[in-house]
């Protein structure tokens, strides 16, 4: 089915990044690529790395997986040559990996492990890890969601993981991305300070980057917001930036990398390099996510490096050119009065032209978040939303939502409308 889009689109897959000695380095679908460099190492070409940490002496910790039931962990020396691999963790739900005082830790959906021999023991156990980061005895867990209301938060270990406890619990779905003392960018409110409430924003922060030299970058949908001490504050917008899930600062560019590739951005300037542009492993290695149904032979296909349209059956395909990459999309409903309506995990868009643009529709509900849309209804002649914590109706305000009610499911989301 990869033949439905052109190849040029097709793109390596990024799972994440870390910074040592060498610069950034991204673990993708097809390799461990070398920011600085711009190349992908040879000694990992087509393995699928899902997860990359930065070790001791400059080294490198991978995670890689190998088929359904195994992810193999390997120490790199500082050129991203393997050194010593370590008992495999069976599972492929490994997101996250650091080497601690007391040696290498992993994590994932089931909570942080610690490698003791030739095993992995539990050490924490009651929260989704995304990202873990090891420093001096204390150990930081990234948490997508714990407890039974699956709130996000940081769990935080100052005796190598024997104790723990949570800071920066937030809302549903607005988990932190990067924290700094008693200042952190959390998903929906972006910058907010230790025991302020903040306020939601219309569109939710992927990714950020907070400092020690004081720069400040912040990812929102397609913009990418620099500024800092003494910096004048750049915005540089991208349509391939909506869906990247990962940011770095080398010292003299900021990095984004997620699904649908990588991009360096210098900060005076604001000019954007595709790194994966002129690269042959980056090719055919992209996957289609949706296809939906316009009317007669329109056809709507959401890939993870960026939408396409067809207007005769997939005979012909053009890249739809908008500043939302629209990836994430869960349905597509048709209003007779008002066109057709895209629902993606984090946000609304509307077309007016069956499909060849789309414009973001503001969606910021009254009293708590959405978290992530999940469908969409006609009903009365206005939209009706689903979300994971309610349903939502708009009123006269523009971009304003009303709650309809909360109504949750078995695993506590809003089924689809």
């Amino acid at each position: 089915m990869t033949s439905v889009y052109p190849t040029p689109y097709a793109r390596a897959e990024v799972a994440g990044l870390t910074t040592n000695d060498g610069g950034v380095w991204l673990a993708t679908s097809v390799g461990l690529y070398s920011c600085r460099t711009r190349e992908f190492i040879p000694q990992w070409r087509g393995k699928a790395i899902c997860a990359i940490a930065a070790a001791r002496q400059g080294g490198l910790l991978l995670a890689v997986a190998d088929g359904d039931t195994r992810t193999d962990v390997v120490l790199c020396d500082p050129s991203g040559a393997p050194v010593q691999t370590f008992p495999p963790y069976l599972s492929k739900e490994l997101k996250a990996l650091a080497e601690s005082d007391q040696g290498l830790i992993i994590g994932g959906k089931a909570g942080i492990f610690r490698l003791e021999g030739e095993k992995y023991t539990r050490i924490f156990s009651s929260g989704n890890v995304i990202k873990l980061e090891a420093k001096s005895g204390r150990i930081t867990a990234f948490l997508k969601g714990q407890g039974p209301d699956d709130r996000p938060a940081l769990a935080v270990s100052d005796d190598n993981g024997a104790s723990w406890r949570l800071e920066w619990e937030g809302e549903y779905a607005d988990q932190v991305q990067a924290v700094r003392g008693d200042r952190a960018v959390t998903r929906w409110r972006h910058l907010v300070r230790e025991g302020e409430a903040g306020t939601y924003k219309n569109i939710p922060a992927q990714a950020a980057h907070l400092g020690e030299d004081g720069l400040e970058a912040i990812l929102a949908g397609p913009k990418l917001t620099i500024s800092g001490t003494g910096r004048t504050k750049v915005k540089v917008k991208h349509p391939g930036f909506v869906d990247a899930e990962s940011l770095a600062w080398d010292g003299a560019n900021i990095i984004l990398a997620g699904r649908p590739g990588a991009w360096s951005v210098e900060p005076a300037t604001g000019i954007v390099t595709d790194l994966f542009a002129d690269d042959p492993l980056s090719t055919n290695t992209g996957r289609i996510k949706q296809v939906f149904h316009l009317r007669d032979r329109r056809f709507l296909v959401t890939t993870t490096s960026a939408t396409f349209l067809t207007t005769d059956g997939g005979g012909s395909w053009r890249q739809i050119i908008s500043d939302w990459g629209n990836h994430h999309a869960k349905a597509l409903v048709r209003d007779n009065e008002r066109g057709f309506y895209l629902v993606c995990k984090g946000g609304l868009h509307r077309s007016t032209d069956d499909g060849v643009s789309w414009e973001w529709v503001p969606v910021l509900p009254r009293d708590r978040h959405f978290g992530e849309l999940t469908g969409m209804v006609i009903a009365g002649g206005r939209p009706v939303l689903s979300s994971k914590r309610g349903v939502l109706v708009p009123t006269r305000d523009p971009g304003i939502w009303d709650w309809l009610g909360t109504l949750k499911g078995p695993e506590g989301e809003v089924a689809t409308l």
